[in-house]
């Protein structure tokens, strides 16, 4: 769930919405993790963080920070992505 885009589902929806990302001009993205619990069961966990993004447009440089949440489920013994959500700390406009 990006900011500012269709929700993407599906992995070749995804795929395409992390190469659309990462193929902009001068690209550069930070994330970093502040929380992580696994829940009891040991199937599910939730990750906090925040990001910095930051791009070069025809106009200037586009620069984004915010937070996220990345809800985990194991499967077949490794973890996997159900949900990847963003949320910009800017204003719509700055």
């Amino acid at each position: 769930m990006g900011a500012h885009q269709p929700i993407a589902t599906g992995r070749e929806a995804i795929a395409a919405a992390w190469k659309a990302l990462m193929e902009l001009p001068g690209v550069s993205a930070r994330w970093q993790s502040t929380e992580v619990r696994v829940a009891s069961s040991g199937e599910v966990a939730y990750e906090l963080g925040t990001y910095m993004l930051s791009y070069d447009s025809e106009q200037d440089r586009v620069r984004d920070i915010g937070k996220y949440l990345v809800i985990w489920r194991k499967e077949s013994g490794g973890w996997m992505i159900a949900v990847d959500m963003i949320n910009s700390d800017l204003s719509p406009g700055a």
